[in-house]
């Protein structure tokens, strides 16, 4: 005789399903949590935080988490969340920093007459490193801010003549030198392409151009590596 196959689910099979969804959430949020436990500890949080934190991800990921471990974990996160919001704001913003190099603009029109690295002194005629680009503009030729930043310093060099320093980030500072003057002063915010100063000969210069420089965690690199428009690039006179 016939019988028709049964519709309905099988006695238990419905629990072990809940559970293995359960299981899975649970690790979700576990995995979760070791994002959050990371970017907190970027930040230098207290470390009884990130211990406690690190303890239910560890059970999270090993599939020992109850519900009610679960939902003491989430409880404990989103508690102490408020207290650091602003450390877990300091990660991304310091995140975008890492970029801005990206964003770089030629801080004068003209084309690159000495590029960085191992060069001639064109004065004293012997090896040195330079530590920036020459960049061959006309007495006078307006100087823009190749990032937006603060001042940081205007002063005069022997060697660099009237400079100055634009501080953009804790790890990045733009070098302006041999102009003929300053439009600016120390503690000034200055955006992007804004005109900071005019070219010049001051310092050891044997003719009018401005020297531009950029240093990224205390060190000087190259300036034509963190240029934001690849066609300023071909600016170079070999």
């Amino acid at each position: 005789m016939y019988k028709a196959p049964y519709r309905g689910n099988i006695r238990g099979s419905g629990q072990r399903g809940l559970k293995s969804r359960a299981s899975k959430i649970l690790k979700q949020i576990a995995i979760s949590l070791l994002i959050l436990a990371v970017l907190l500890s970027l930040s230098s949080v207290k470390v009884s935080f990130v211990d406690n934190m690190m303890g239910y991800v560890k059970k999270g990921l090993a599939y020992d988490y109850t519900i009610e471990d679960g939902a003491s974990g989430i409880k404990y996160v989103f508690k102490k969340i408020p207290v650091y919001r602003n450390k877990v704001a300091s990660v991304f913003k310091e995140m975008e920093i890492t970029n801005t190099k990206q964003k770089m603009i030629m801080p004068a029109d003209g084309p690159i007459t000495s590029k960085f690295g191992k060069r001639v002194h064109p004065v004293f005629n012997d090896i040195r490193v330079h530590q920036g680009i020459d960049i061959g503009v006309k007495e006078g030729t307006p100087i823009k801010a190749a990032m937006g930043g603060t001042v940081e310093k205007t002063d005069f060099d022997n060697e660099l003549g009237n400079y100055i320093l634009i501080k953009h980030s804790d790890r990045l500072k733009t070098l302006y030198a041999h102009l003929s003057e300053s439009t600016v002063k120390v503690n000034d915010k200055v955006k992007q392409s804004r005109i900071i100063g005019k070219a010049g000969a001051t310092g050891l210069a044997t003719s009018p151009h401005l020297h531009f420089e950029v240093w990224e965690n205390e060190k000087a690199v190259d300036p034509m590596t963190m240029l934001e428009d690849k066609s300023d690039r071909q600016k170079i006179i070999n």
